[in-house]
């Protein structure tokens, strides 16, 4: 008995070290900073990781036996390692898929888009520099609105019958930085919502403050659909600096 748990004991190190390296790769490359959040990777990444480190230490203690032959219990252990190497590698590719690979501004609003939500049919007819998803955290980027009568239809086909909206379709996907007028014209001013929701205030200007913006009057903002509802805070050039978890009405 005191061999096979200090079998599994060390094979629990062995694993957490693993496992390590694998949130290491999630939480700073897949899903940076707050992304985590937006996407729920945090959530699901302990899910597969915490089962995958379990699972492996238990098989470990229920199949080693030095009294087994030698030969039969190597193979024990390695169908073990195997069985764990594939359930988190499948784990990671789930983690994978889910990734946040974009923001969208999206008429009055940001989006964050995760690969599984994208069009990919449509990833050729993207500008060049989006033809491939990101691999080391997601865009800033914005959709343009199709103006031709065809492109219209086509977009409200796509949304209705196949689920797709804009911000996920890769052919309208342009710079962020050809949105950032439009985008503080559709935002209101962070007076309004600190005004609406008192309760709020402390919170909104501690965050404001720790972002050096001691002023909110030169703050706006816009809602960021995500996982939860959330709120993008836009500095005086347009772009989004601060995001903060809202139940709030605006």
């Amino acid at each position: 008995m005191k061999k096979r748990l200090s079998a599994s004991l060390l094979h629990l190190m062995i694993s957490f070290f693993i496992g390590a390296g694998a949130a290491a790769l999630v939480f700073f490359v897949w899903y940076p900073g707050q992304f985590r959040d937006f996407s729920g990777g945090t959530d699901l990444f302990l899910l597969i990781v915490s089962v995958d480190i379990v699972s492996g230490p238990v098989l470990t203690f229920a199949v080693f036996n030095l009294k087994k032959p030698q030969k039969e219990l190597f193979y024990d252990l390695t169908f073990v390692a195997i069985f764990q190497f594939c359930t988190l590698f499948y784990g990671l590719h789930i983690v994978f898929e889910a990734r946040p690979v974009a923001m969208v501004f999206e008429v009055d609003r940001f989006r964050v888009i995760s690969a599984n939500e994208v069009l990919k049919a449509e990833l050729p007819l993207a500008p060049d520099a989006y033809k491939k998803l990101p691999l080391t955290g997601p865009w800033l980027l914005g959709a343009s609105m199709p103006t031709v009568g065809a492109d219209q239809l086509d977009a409200i086909q796509s949304a209705l019958e196949k689920g797709f909206d804009i911000a996920q379709r890769p052919k309208f996907w342009r710079p962020y930085e050809s949105f950032t007028e439009e985008a503080l014209a559709r935002s209101k001013p962070v007076n309004r919502l600190l005004e609406k929701n008192p309760r709020w205030r402390s919170q909104i200007l501690e965050a404001l403050a720790s972002k050096g913006f001691v002023n909110a009057e030169s703050v706006s903002f816009l809602p960021l659909v995500a996982r939860g509802e959330w709120l993008a805070f836009l500095d005086q050039n347009g772009r989004p600096f601060l995001f903060i978890e809202f139940d709030g009405a605006m």
